[in-house]
């Protein structure tokens, strides 16, 4: 499976990142008794391992893996092992704490390890502190401080939603259905505005897509709904045209970057007349922390991405339209130019005055040309430089009529 976006950044289904990070809680434990924790803990790890190779509980421990993707293997087969593979959605006590929900009196919390950064003495350079450092030892000092730290491991605590009461949590995301009118230009549209290429095919896991810089390919996951599918498209044409490496938005945190990603999605797909709600809103509830300050910087960017992309998509709408015109009436301030294509792809036309009588006709022998390239043809042939633009043929053809009997009207008269 080819590397993913730096984060990885894809759209996921909200259960599976609701447990983003293996925070600890608030049970501090002491150095001796969290060293025998860990031991202890990799004893029923390995025993876990062993019991679940060898059972049919190994269903159940693939289901937690899906459920629990972004913990590492060992933490995932520790909450099988501990919950018999019933748990659904796990977090610290301080995390289900910000989420306002409670941990229920007398609950045992699920064992798992959490990372630990650290430093030894060796780490550092062995200066006397008053003493100036030459210049050798400054560039030892300034390399060590640069070294990444060392990780260890201690023993923390999370809970399984069913442990904990309190405020509801965001509705889990449902993947859309329901068809879309002029799917193929829409999808024509933002295959244009995303910056590398779009592929439809099947995903490893639970993403519906997912940007790769290293392939520089969007890929989409073949056979879900025009509309889940549309919405998937925009939502990774953001990542690829906003966090791409080398760009500003790069160094955004990955909440912000699917905050950013999900918004531009509803924007845009508001913006053309689908509905994305039901997906989109529980989807950037479940990454947002509710900090205002968050959501004003997010804004801006939202709505800066969502103009671009409307912007783009908007020209290539009008260019698909404009292919596939087969007649059109442009008015300028002389009068009016009727266009229509005939059998072998050219284009025939006739000047009408502004009296919507016809003063001449001529062609564009020229084929393959869409309908504003014939008029910008013809307009050079008539030698008229100033501007055209397309008015309601249909107005046009009435009035045209009404002209043609008031003048045969006169003409009988005389």
């Amino acid at each position: 499976m080819p590397d993913h976006h730096g984060e990885g950044t894809g759209e996921m289904p909200v259960s599976s990142h609701m447990n983003t990070k293996e925070n600890t809680n608030d049970f501090p434990a002491s150095a001796g008794r969290s060293h025998a924790s860990v031991q202890e803990l990799s004893k029923e790890l390995r025993e876990g391992v062993h019991a679940y190779l060898n059972s049919e509980a190994y269903r159940e421990l693939l289901t937690v893996m899906s459920r629990f993707h972004r913990y590492s293997l060992n933490n995932s087969i520790l909450i099988a092992v501990q919950t018999g593979g019933k748990a659904t959605q796990v977090a610290s006590y301080t995390t289900w704490k910000a989420f306002g929900r409670t941990v229920n009196k007398g609950e045992k919390g699920i064992r798992i390890f959490s990372p630990v950064p650290y430093r030894t003495k060796e780490d550092f350079p062995k200066t006397a502190p008053t003493t100036e450092a030459s210049p050798s030892q400054e560039g030892n000092a300034d390399h060590r401080e640069q070294d990444p730290p060392r990780i260890g491991f201690r023993v923390a605590y999370v809970f399984d939603i069913s442990q904990t009461s309190g405020k509801a949590l965001p509705e889990t995301v449902q993947e859309l259905s329901g068809s879309v009118d002029e799917y193929p230009d829409l999808q024509a549209a933002v295959r244009e505005a995303c910056p590398v290429s779009v592929v439809f095919g099947p995903i490893d896991g639970p993403a519906n897509g997912y940007y790769s810089p290293v392939e520089q390919e969007v890929r989409i996951r073949e056979g879900m709904s025009e509309l889940q599918s549309l919405k998937t498209m925009i939502h990774e044409t953001v990542h690829a045209r906003l966090h791409a490496a080398g760009t500003a938005g790069a160094a955004f945190s990955r909440e912000d970057k699917e905050i950013q990603a999900e918004s531009v999605a509803f924007i845009v797909s508001s913006h053309y007349g689908l509905d994305t709600s039901e997906y989109s809103f529980p989807y950037v509830a479940s990454w947002s922390s509710g900090d205002e300050k968050q959501l004003m910087t997010n804004l801006q960017v939202i709505k800066d991405a969502s103009d671009g992309i409307i912007h783009s998509m908007d020209q290539s709408l009008e260019r698909i339209s404009l292919e596939r015109q087969e007649q059109a009436v442009y008015k300028y301030p002389e009068g009016f130019l009727s266009f229509q294509r005939i059998s072998d792809g050219t284009w025939q036309y006739e000047r009408f005055g502004t009296d919507y009588l016809p003063k001449l006709s001529g062609s564009i022998p020229q084929t393959g040309l869409r309908i504003d390239q014939a008029a910008t043809k013809a307009a050079f042939q008539l030698g008229y430089t100033g501007t055209m633009q397309q008015t309601d043929p249909y107005d046009f053809l009435y009035r045209k009529e009404i002209a043609q009997i008031e003048h045969n009207f006169c003409h009988i008269r005389h």
